[in-house]
């Protein structure tokens, strides 16, 4: 059911999902929300940037109409949320690609720094302390911006500091976020950048060895050049999107980490979590987001190789279908 306000909580929920965009948890984590919907627990699910600011304020690049339908977008996310069984809630602030003109903005490594952002940034961080107080929610589950998108930053700064501005007890849990967790070396780079070292070939333990750099560009250049949206037949389209790898590489990848981070200093573990008989009821929820799907993936198989693919690459075996996520050690 989706609720219309924060005011029309009527009751408490086990686990909140905040989703920066629609699509985003139901693609990452929907497996993990049949589980606990199958076991009657309570899900909220809490989509931040779903606001509209008019046609007329809209990018015009082409390259971006996919994104650019709200009403059809917002209609793909009622028949996901209702097949995933869940509550939800829609804050309406407006995404990235209309609170800014340049695409390249959208992966800055600085979140909330103008006057009108941190406005913006309080107001959310307001709306998401009220709806974990309404909710007396004891699990919030947030993105970990593996992307370096500008809004799942934001998500993940805001919610990384709600431990201390809530009256409850709260746990804090991240989830890597499809498809950016596919290109390699990018998750161990967003670990960097948030104070956690993590060895990808065994989670949570030692320091990944560091490989000569070109080798690592070749396989982040790889993995990107097989995603449908490089393959595009329009040759300008090629050309601006190999720009934007290139951008992404020299300046998110291999950008100066920052001493510190966010989570310097905490203790995180992981939870894997298996969701091979629940795979079906996800994919199904997941397939309602087409106009998205097409854009990220190509078509649906390769969606769904996709999901294959990094359940490999995070343990499972053939057949085998997993989620990651990573908690905050009390």
């Amino acid at each position: 059911m989706r609720l219309p306000s924060i005011e029309s909580i009527y009751k408490p929920y086990e686990h909140i999902y905040l989703s920066p965009h629609l699509d985003d948890v139901a693609l990452s984590c929907g497996g993990r929300i049949v589980k606990q919907r199958s076991k009657g627990e309570n899900v909220l699910v809490v989509t931040v940037f779903t606001g509209d600011i008019g046609e007329y304020k809209k990018p015009r690049d082409k390259i971006l109409e996919p994104f650019m339908n709200t009403q059809m977008r917002r209609g793909e996310d009622e028949r996901a949320m209702e097949r995933l069984g869940v509550d939800y809630l829609w804050l309406n602030y407006p995404e990235a690609l209309y609170r800014y003109k340049s695409p390249f903005a959208l992966f800055r490594s600085n979140v909330c720094v103008s006057s009108a952002e941190s406005r913006f940034c309080e107001a959310l961080r307001s709306d998401i302390c009220k709806i974990c107080s309404a909710t007396h929610i004891k699990r919030l589950y947030m993105p970990l911006a593996v992307g370096q998108h500008i809004d799942h930053q934001i998500v993940f700064q805001i919610g990384s500091s709600l431990q201390a501005k809530v009256e409850h007890e709260l746990e804090l849990c991240y989830y890597e976020e499809l498809p950016y967790v596919l290109i390699p070396n990018l998750l161990k780079c967003r670990m960097k950048r948030i104070g956690i070292n993590i060895d990808e070939s065994n989670p949570g333990n030692i320091r990944t060895p560091k490989k000569p750099i070109m080798k690592e560009i070749m396989q982040v250049c790889k993995a990107i050049f097989n995603m449908p949206f490089i393959k595009k037949d329009n040759l300008l389209q090629r050309v601006i999107n190999l720009l934007f790898l290139i951008f992404y590489i020299m300046f998110v990848i291999y950008l100066p980490k920052p001493r510190g981070g966010i989570l310097q200093g905490k203790k995180i573990t992981q939870e894997i979590c298996d969701v091979s008989s629940e795979m079906s009821e996800k994919l199904a929820a997941v397939f309602e987001y087409g106009s998205q799907l097409i854009s990220l993936f190509g078509d649906l198989e390769a969606m769904r190789n996709s999901i294959e693919r990094y359940s490999e690459a995070i343990g499972g075996t053939k057949g085998q279908l997993l989620e990651r996520y990573w908690v905050i050690s009390k």
